[in-house]
């Protein structure tokens, strides 16, 4: 039961047990080109596994909901889209103050390269995609309509 304040029903009513948290999956993390000082927060993509790990940790909360922390944000490492590996132009962006010159990357261990996708660049969507229908057959749900269909 939860009491709410006047204006609203008094108590509401929830399906036992009440999920007290949804589970966050990301496929890895990498900020240090925006956040040098970040370093500590870096998370390999580890070729999928460490988003796979992160689904099967998920997964076994037991909840019926899962977020992903990805925003297609490159910068940050957290992009799924499908992507091809690409070297960024550093030096070209740093007489703009765009990016720190080569000298204090090399100083802080900041590379230039984006997290690699490896070989196949639907990975994340393909993986996404197996995990995402595995949680609706776990918990009774049908897949949202086109959901099994080829990427």
């Amino acid at each position: 039961m939860l009491t709410l304040s006047a204006g609203v029903p008094r108590t509401l009513s929830f399906p036992s047990p009440l999920p007290l948290s949804v589970p966050s999956v990301g496929p890895g993390y990498a900020d240090t080109r925006i956040r040098p000082w970040n370093a500590a927060a870096t998370r390999s993509r580890e070729g999928g596994a460490y988003y796979e790990r992160m689904w099967g940790a998920a997964k076994a909360c037991g909840t019926p909901w899962v977020s992903i922390t990805s925003f297609n944000e490159w910068g940050e490492g957290t992009q799924i889209e499908a992507a091809v590996p690409r070297r960024v132009d550093v030096d070209a962006l740093a007489p703009l103050g765009l990016a720190l010159n080569r000298t204090m990357r090399k100083l802080l261990g900041i590379s230039d390269d984006f997290l690699d996708y490896g070989d196949d660049p639907l990975l994340y969507l393909r993986l996404t995609k197996k995990y995402s229908l595995e949680l609706f057959e776990a918990h009774g749900s049908d897949a949202p309509l086109g959901a099994k269909g080829e990427l």
